[in-house]
């Protein structure tokens, strides 16, 4: 087993830990009661357009940005401030908890990115061909894209 100390697990010196942590803590911050405020509001004030493929693809992005600020950025905020990886009681652990960590964050950010992909195609055909959009783009579909993104995502990382 090597030693815990070893440098792998330090913050770079090119980056200020705590700073980094203030800037990530300010967004987390905003971030997570925001998100939740409009997957709540959508759920429930907004039942007369929660039925549209739009409304599906806005909820998705905002849970996607909860799941964010909820998993990811709490970790590295106490890990920035820290200014070491200290999550772990082992150099396997701590390896184990980052890499679950890392790939949280690139399945959250693929999945807000496809996301926001989605919904510019989604506003394009409501724009420029109506009639297809009105036929093609339900909220199944959008459910039926958007957990086929997800799965590839898994399966192929």
């Amino acid at each position: 087993m090597s030693d815990l100390n070893d440098s792998r697990w330090k913050l770079g010196d090119d980056l200020d830990g705590p700073a980094l942590a203030a800037f990530v803590a300010f967004e987390c911050i905003l971030s997570a009661p925001l998100n939740l405020f409009i997957l709540i509001y959508t759920l429930v004030y907004g039942r007369e357009h929660s039925m549209k493929g739009s409304t599906v693809l806005l909820l998705c992005l905002s849970f996607s940005n909860l799941v964010m600020s909820l998993l990811y950025m709490p970790f590295l905020v106490i890990a920035a401030a820290a200014g070491e990886w200290i999550f772990g009681n082992s150099d396997s652990a701590r390896e184990h908890f980052c890499q679950i960590h890392g790939y949280l964050f690139i399945f959250s950010v693929s999945i807000s990115a496809h996301v926001l992909a989605l919904i510019s195609v989604d506003r394009f055909f409501s724009i420029v061909k109506t009639n297809v959009h009105q036929k093609y783009m339900t909220w199944r579909a959008v459910i039926v894209t958007i957990i086929v993104i997800g799965v590839s995502y898994i399966f192929l990382s």
